[in-house]
């Protein structure tokens, strides 16, 4: 049965023992994003002022500012391309960080020590995961179009597809969302509760200036895996049929 102070006592406790290796996953799906989209715009930059430089200069050397112009622009516009790609794919680099970082929350809250190289434990099914969270951000957006409320009703309800298709890499996409939203019937606001009962370790990334975020961040993705544990394990003796003998 579930019970919030339980679920917060054990996913600490197996958080701590996991101490390092879930602090360092959490930084590289977090940090390193962010190092990769300022290297490529501190880039994009100096690729920008040589081009222009360049444009300059023939400007100077042959008085074409018509040939001047089409250089600037064709490297203006070649640059900001490559740019937009990387963009994109950093983005996608960044939430399959994140799905292998809560994959390992979740072997954490089963007792099993990690590493950081757990995070190639979903190198086999990273697409699909990759489509599955793709597909989920799609549907949250539509629901928040009938404003915000739906919207965040929509991402409690489907909260639980990512740890399904963990356990069971071979469920489809649309499987995994339909079961979520069977197993959070009557539970999202539990969950709800759970996020806003680490209202205080949020007051405290922000006093520290964000860097808090580095401990409480995995500390909440624990909970939320071992709520995932307790309530699909309830939902499947609920399934199970009594023996008549």
């Amino acid at each position: 049965m579930y019970n919030r102070t339980e679920v917060k006592g054990k996913a600490k406790a197996m958080f701590n023992l996991n101490l390092v290796a879930l602090i360092a996953a959490f930084a590289i799906a977090l940090i390193l994003p962010v190092i990769l989209n300022s290297i490529v715009s501190f880039f994009t930059q100096m690729s920008l002022l040589a081009g222009f430089g360049g444009a300059a200069e023939m400007n100077a050397a042959i008085d074409n500012p018509e040939a001047a112009g089409a250089m600037a622009l064709a490297t203006f516009f070649s640059v900001f391309g490559l740019q937009s790609l990387l963009t994109v794919a950093i983005s996608i680099f960044s939430a399959i960080a994140m799905l292998a970082f809560q994959r390992m929350t979740l072997t954490a809250y089963d007792g099993v020590d990690v590493t950081v190289s757990n995070m190639l434990d979903i190198k086999e099914y990273w697409l699909k995961l990759f489509g599955l969270s793709l597909w989920m951000a799609v549907r949250i957006f539509l629901w928040s179009l009938l404003l915000i409320i739906p919207g965040i009703i929509a991402a409690y309800r489907y909260a639980m597809a990512p740890y399904l298709m963990f356990e069971d890499p071979s469920k489809g996409i649309n499987q995994c969302v339909d079961e979520s939203t069977a197993i959070m019937k009557g539970r999202k606001f539990d969950l709800f509760v759970l996020d806003w009962s680490f209202i205080l370790w949020i007051l405290l990334i922000i006093v520290t200036f964000g860097l808090a975020v580095f401990y409480v961040g995995p500390y909440m993705e624990t909970a939320r895996a071992g709520f995932y544990r307790v309530v699909s394990s309830e939902g499947e003796s609920s399934t199970e049929q009594p023996v008549t003998v």
